[in-house]
């Protein structure tokens, strides 16, 4: 494999799509339409678990590399000199919306 390197998930994608490159990693929720219709196979997810959106997909790891796992995480930020009290909103708002039921894409 050779990596080649992109400035975002969508061109990398569009190259993808376009036969321009193999395979690519990407989010399962954002490839999901993709492989849906039909345009991409998916050849397994890197979750220690199946997803719950495609559980024909296999793991990583039931594909052939056993103890493969590799999470994404996401990040939040706010300029420095952001007033204490909006901190103190965007972390009540966001904990909401990732506490709420089906909000979690595994």
């Amino acid at each position: 494999m050779v990596h080649v390197p992109y400035k975002g998930a969508a061109p990398a994608m569009t190259d993808l799509l376009g036969n321009h490159v193999n395979m690519m990693f990407d989010f399962l929720s954002a490839a999901s339409p993709q492989i849906k219709s039909g345009k991409l196979r998916a050849l397994g997810v890197t979750s220690s678990t199946r997803s719950d959106i495609f559980p024909d997909i296999p793991t990583i790891a039931e594909a052939g590399l056993p103890g493969y796992e590799m999470l994404g995480y996401f990040g939040v930020f706010a300029r420095a000199g952001t007033p204490p009290e909006v901190i103190e909103r965007l972390n009540r708002e966001i904990a909401a919306v990732v506490n709420t039921a089906g909000i979690r894409v595994n």
